[in-house]
C-alpha cells in the first residue's frame, strides 16, 4: 500500500497526517470549481514571490470585501487561491506541499478549520475531508475541546491565530468607522459584505478597491 491507502490507527494518541492530499486537492471532482484556499493580505506578497521564482501561475481573486458607502469603494479583507484540481504548489508525485515551510496559515491549521459564519464571526471545526479525521471521527466527536487542543496541538495553535487575525480585522474596521474614515455598517448594525466580485451588487462593480491594510487612522 502507498501513503494514499495506508490504514489509519483507530485511536492514535495524536494527529498524524496520512498524506492523502485532500487538503491540497479537490477530492470531489463534481464540485471542483468551488475549491479555494483563503489567503490573508499579509501572506499575498510572499506567496506571489515564490510563484514568480518557480514560474507557477496563481489564480488569486479578491474574496471577502466590504462596501464602504462613505467613499464608494470596496475594502478587500482577504483573497482566495482558487483551483479546479489541486493547489498549484501541490506535488502529486511527492504527495506533498512544495512550500510546506512557507504555506499559508489556513493550511497550517488544517484539519482544524476556520468556518466563516457571516464574514466577521467564525467557528472552529474539524474537516471531514481529512482521512485521519474520517477514520477517527467517532472517537474524536466525544472528546472535549481541551483534549482536541492537545491532540491537534500545532493545528489548533494556528487555528487560534486565524481567529485572532479575524478579531483584529474586526477591531480595525470598527476603529476606522469610529474615526469616520469608512462606513461599512458595523456601528449602525447594517453591515453588508460579500464573497468575490461576481456576487456584488451592480452598484459595486465600478467602485475602486482598496486593501484594509492600506487604511490608517492619522495620529
Amino acid at each position: 500500500m502507498d501513503d494514499m491507502t495506508k490504514a489509519v490507527p483507530s485511536h492514535p494518541d495524536v494527529f498524524t497526517c496520512q498524506r492523502c492530499g485532500n487538503c491540497c486537492r479537490h477530492p470531489n471532482t463534481k464540485d471542483a470549481s468551488q475549491r479555494y484556499i483563503p489567503i490573508y493580505l499579509d501572506e499575498i506578497e510572499a506567496l506571489q514571490d515564490i510563484a514568480r521564482e518557480r514560474d507557477v501561475a496563481l489564480d488569486l481573486k479578491e474574496d471577502v470585501m466590504y462596501p464602504d458607502y462613505l467613499n464608494k469603494r470596496l475594502i478587500i479583507i482577504s483573497y482566495a487561491l482558487k483551483f479546479s484540481d489541486c493547489c498549484p504548489f501541490y506535488d502529486k508525485n511527492m504527495k506533498g506541499c512544495t512550500i510546506y515551510e512557507n504555506r499559508p496559515l489556513t493550511c497550517r491549521a488544517y484539519p482544524v478549520s476556520i468556518w466563516r459564519e457571516d464574514g466577521f464571526r467564525t467557528l472552529m471545526h474539524l474537516e471531514m475531508e481529512c482521512k485521519h479525521v474520517q477514520a477517527n471521527s467517532e472517537n474524536l466527536h466525544s472528546k472535549s475541546f481541551e483534549f482536541l487542543e492537545t491532540y491537534f496541538q500545532p493545528e489548533f495553535k494556528n487555528a487560534k491565530q486565524l481567529m485572532i487575525k479575524g478579531k483584529n480585522i474586526l477591531y480595525d474596521i470598527i476603529q476606522l468607522e469610529k474615526a469616520e474614515i469608512i462606513d461599512v455598517g458595523f456601528l449602525n448594525q447594517k453591515i453588508d459584505f460579500f464573497f468575490e466580485i461576481e456576487n456584488a451588487k451592480t452598484e459595486f462593480l465600478t467602485w475602486p478597491r482598496v486593501k484594509i491594510s492600506e487604511l490608517r487612522i492619522d495620529d
